[in-house]
């Protein structure tokens, strides 16, 4: 059995509000780019296993010029079992 995440368009705001809300002007994303969020190293793994998915941003990347993390949460995301 494995295990599909996915975002609807509602999601993928929210998930964005988020970031955009954390991120300096270069980096701000799209609605059309929430994808992008969840393409970081253990995130699935992370998400499955404790419920949360630390996404961090990058000094160069926020706002404050300091790294800091943006937590997805199980429930901000739709989590499927494919039968396999």
């Amino acid at each position: 059995m494995s295990i599909h995440i996915s975002i609807t368009q509602s999601q993928a705001q929210h998930l964005v509000d988020q970031w955009n809300y954390l991120a300096n002007s270069s980096y701000q994303l799209t609605y059309d780019e929430a994808h992008l969020i969840m393409a970081g190293g253990n995130f699935d793994d992370d998400l499955i296993e404790y419920g949360v998915a630390p996404v961090e941003l990058k000094g160069a990347w926020s706002k404050t010029g300091n790294p800091v993390d943006l937590a997805v949460w199980a429930s901000d995301v739709c989590i499927e079992e494919d039968a396999a």
